[in-house]
């Protein structure tokens, strides 16, 4: 759930970009602006040590952006290498 909600709070202002980006560099960009790992580990250590946070929700927080900091980037490079290759084989094709 936290992953998903990564993606739609921090990924979402991409979508500002839809009429200035191509739309595979948007998303790339989407996904890698939703990376997010540092802030969520100081904010669930604050949360547990003052009671306002169940240490069950911090670790599921902190495991949510751990894999948002590995995955992400990875599948939004990949979009954007894609969207660059199709781009690249589309300009060389004959124009008539």
């Amino acid at each position: 759930m936290f992953l998903g909600l990564f993606l739609l709070v921090r990924g979402l202002p991409a979508l500002l970009y839809r009429k200035d980006l191509p739309r595979h560099d948007m998303v790339s960009l989407g996904l890698l602006q939703s990376a997010a790992l540092p802030l969520l580990v100081v904010i669930s250590e604050l949360g547990v040590a003052t009671g306002q946070m169940r240490p069950d929700n911090a670790a599921a927080l902190v495991g949510a952006g751990l894999l948002s900091v590995v995955l992400f980037p990875i599948i939004g490079l990949d979009i954007h290498h894609r969207g660059e290759e199709a781009e690249t084989a589309h300009a060389s094709l004959p124009h008539s």
